[in-house]
This record gives C-alpha cells, sequence and structure tokens, in this order.
C-alpha cells in the first residue's frame, strides 16, 4: 500500500474567489484554494476543461442564509477567471450531479420553491460557458430529490434518488425527461420503511440502482445496501439485491470491463460506530463476485468511483463526521488491490466530493473544509507522482 500526503494549514478566505497572488509561482501548478463566503458552502463536483477547471458548488446566501448552487470556473492554477455564478430560486437549492452533454452541461439536483414547502427535482441546462439556457423543477407530492444523473443515447434524461410516498416513507425514484427537460415518465419502487438511490447506470435498456433500504417490521432497523435492477416501468418486476450490515449504503455503480459491475460502499461492520469503504462486484444476476474492505486505512465516506486506464478512483474522507479528517483519492487495480491514497488538508474536517483528471495527468479534487460550524469550497490539484 502507498500513501502520499498533503498538508498544508486551512486559510479560510472569506470571499468568492482565490487570486493568484496567493501562491507563490514556483508552486502555481498544484495547488489547495478555498471559495466562498466562508458560511456553508462545499464543492460538489469539478470537471477539467481545456483553459481550466469547472467547480459545481453549494453556497450559502449571507444576505438571507439560504443555499444556492454556483459554478467556479478557473484557470489551470486555480484562479477564478470569471465571478462565481449562482442558480436557484428565493429559497434552499441544492445541486447533486453534473454532467457535460452536447448543450454544455446539465446539472441535477433539488429545489425548494416556496417557504415551508417540500424538495422538488431540479434540473438545470448550462451552455459551455455555464449560462442558463434553461430550468425547471418538478413538483410531486411531498420531498423528491435526484441525486443521480444519466443521459440515455435518445438524448432523454434520467434521475434517480428518492420520492416520498408519505411524509415518512421514501421510494427510489425513476424520472426521465426529454432533452429539453419536458416530463416522460415518473415512477419508484419500494418495499421496505425507507429505499433511497444514490447512483444509477444503465445496461440494455434496464438500470441498475444503488443506494440503502431500511426494512419494515424491524425495530431500531438501519440501513443496509441496496441494489436494483428494473428498467423504470411500474408493470415490470424488478431484481433487488441486498447485503446485510450493520449499517451500511452504497454510494456509486458502474460498469466494469467484464460486464460485471463495481459498487462503491460506506459500511459499518462492527459496533465501534466507525464505517470503513469497501468495493464490490456484482454479476447481472446480482451474486458478489469479489470484495474487498479498506479499513485499516482510515478511508471512512466515499463520494465517486470512477474506471480510468485500467484502474479504479473513488475519493472521500478519512472522517465521517465533521470532528476532522482529510481528503483523499484513492486508486486500486480493477480487483480491489494494490491500494495508493493521495491525501490532503489538516486542521480541520476536510471532504473530497467529486474529482478529475488534469491535462497534465494529475488530479484535481473539490469537496469542503470546516472549521466549526463555518466551510468553504476546496479545489486541491495534485501532480501525477500525487505532491504537491
Amino acid at each position: 500500500m502507498k500513501k502520499i500526503v498533503l498538508y498544508l494549514p486551512l486559510l479560510l478566505l472569506l470571499t468568492v474567489s482565490c487570486d493568484k497572488d496567493t501562491i507563490a509561482p514556483t508552486r502555481a501548478d498544484q495547488f489547495i484554494k478555498h471559495y466562498g463566503y466562508g458560511l456553508h458552502d462545499t464543492g460538489v463536483k469539478v470537471l477539467t476543461k481545456e483553459d481550466g477547471f469547472l467547480v459545481l458548488g453549494s453556497i450559502t446566501n449571507p444576505e438571507n442564509g439560504d443555499k444556492d448552487i454556483c459554478i467556479i470556473q478557473t484557470d489551470s492554477y486555480g484562479n477564478t477567471n470569471q465571478p462565481i455564478k449562482t442558480f436557484g430560486g428565493i429559497y434552499d437549492d441544492m445541486a447533486y450531479r453534473i454532467v457535460p452533454n452536447e448543450q454544455g452541461y446539465l446539472i441535477a439536483g433539488s429545489t425548494i420553491p416556496r417557504e415551508n414547502g417540500d424538495w422538488d427535482i431540479y434540473l438545470l441546462q448550462l451552455s459551455a460557458t455555464a449560462d442558463m439556457i434553461w430550468e425547471k423543477s418538478y413538483p410531486f407530492p411531498y420531498d423528491n430529490e435526484a441525486f443521480d444523473v444519466i443521459i440515455r443515447s435518445n438524448g432523454n434524461i434520467v434521475c434517480t434518488g428518492y420520492t416520498k410516498i408519505t411524509e415518512t416513507n421514501s421510494d427510489i425514484l425513476y424520472f426521465e425527461t426529454t432533452a429539453q427537460g419536458d416530463s416522460v415518465l415518473f415512477n419508484h419502487k419500494g418495499n421496505a420503511l425507507d429505499e433511497v438511490a444514490y447512483a444509477i447506470t444503465e445496461l440494455d435498456n434496464m438500470f441498475l440502482f444503488a443506494g440503502y433500504h431500511i426494512p419494515q417490521g424491524v425495530q431500531s432497523a438501519l440501513p443496509g445496501i441496496y441494489i436494483l435492477k428494473w428498467n423504470g416501468q411500474r408493470s415490470a418486476i424488478p431484481q433487488e439485491g441486498i447485503k446485510p450490515g450493520l449499517s451500511s449504503v452504497a454510494k456509486a455503480i458502474l460498469p466494469d470491463p467484464n460486464g460485471n459491475f463495481l459498487i462503491a460502499c460506506e459500511v459499518q461492520p462492527d459496533l465501534s460506530g466507525q464505517s470503513e469503504i469497501q468495493l464490490f462486484n456484482i454479476n447481472e444476476s446480482m451474486e458478489v463476485q469479489w470484495s474487498q474492505a479498506y479499513s485499516a486505512d482510515g478511508l471512512r465516506e466515499v463520494n465517486q468511483l470512477t474506471l480510468h486506464n485500467g484502474q479504479l478512483y473513488f475519493c472521500g474522507s478519512t472522517s465521517g463526521n465533521t470532528d476532522g479528517g482529510s481528503m483523499y483519492l484513492a486508486m486500486t487495480d480493477l480487483d480491489g488491490n494494490h491500494l495508493q491514497t493521495l491525501y490532503s488538508g489538516s486542521n480541520s474536517a476536510f471532504t473530497a466530493h467529486g474529482f478529475d483528471f488534469t491535462a497534465d495527468g494529475g488530479y484535481i479534487l473539490t469537496g469542503s473544509a470546516a472549521i466549526n460550524d463555518i466551510s468553504t469550497i476546496v479545489l486541491s490539484k495534485f501532480t501525477p507522482e500525487g505532491g504537491l
């Protein structure tokens, strides 16, 4: 196992951007920078562009305390090259995924359109320059949120997350629209107390949903990993794959080169209260082919899983709470072996929510850095060797 560590003191910049003068020119190719108002701000996903980086985030409005969706665009050195753009309505808005498409970027999340209202699914289509093309919200009874989104070969948009079927029970959500955001199909599946999907992938007109479920009829039941294979139609009979755990949740799923599926999970294996990251490989019949646990490596939270050049990459935090921890990027081979980890951040609670690969063969991570009750959006650049 190989560990490469980057530790820098946290400097909370209570402005909406970073200036290129905040770093020495000799260190400009690698950096760790903070953005936002320093209230409750976090980076959600980051994409590499030809001229720099695009960060999707959540930023708290200092005037009213409501959350807005934001886009930060920087050059290759993490310096903002235009004002931060914010999107959303009067009340809270959250973004969870951003996907490049022919028009630019599609964002999936949720919005509260009225005071004391429920969460509604929220889709935004941005141009290549991150300007608004269209935005649509979809009011259904109770809360509904889109945690993941994919674009089908016909251009249609498919979201998943959860829909509240009562005030206390939720089902896995299937919501499909046209490329222009016009509703095509809203559906949900569930046979437990609560079922939520954090990720979706498509296979031959079928979909695999990864998340968690809480069973009915079990006193003080804890969430367990839940994988659902379903075509989204109400009449279809889904296949369900459940791996019991003391407390566990699947956060990401993707196909592997052999026709199986890779799943990244947070699992609490015992009564210690500490979670660990586990990777699973399952076949189309939902049978586990292999699994790997990384309890000895201090990896507690996972937020993205990517397959790139024959290796698996995933990111998250070494802590499952706000008391402390570093953001990490981990990589293994296709069987989950030969773990290498890159760490960034100290003196606060750092969490990586997303990452991408840079033009020079390095890595760019985004997430948050928290001290007490405030947090900033973080952007951290690693060299190909993992150093600063």
